[in-house]
């Protein structure tokens, strides 16, 4: 992530490269997942 041309790729493709530990991003899937839990089940949609 630290490499410029990774870093230029990333800004390309409208994507902000942000570091962290793999315990924040584990904490950020937990956090998103209760978020949006009962949204997707209001809504109906299903996985096919």
């Amino acid at each position: 992530m630290k490499e410029p041309s990774v870093q230029e790729r990333m800004k390309s493709a409208g994507l902000d490269a942000v570091g962290g530990s793999a315990d924040s991003f584990g904490q950020l899937i937990a956090d998103e997942a209760k978020k949006w839990e009962p949204i997707i089940k209001r809504s109906g949609a299903k996985l096919d």
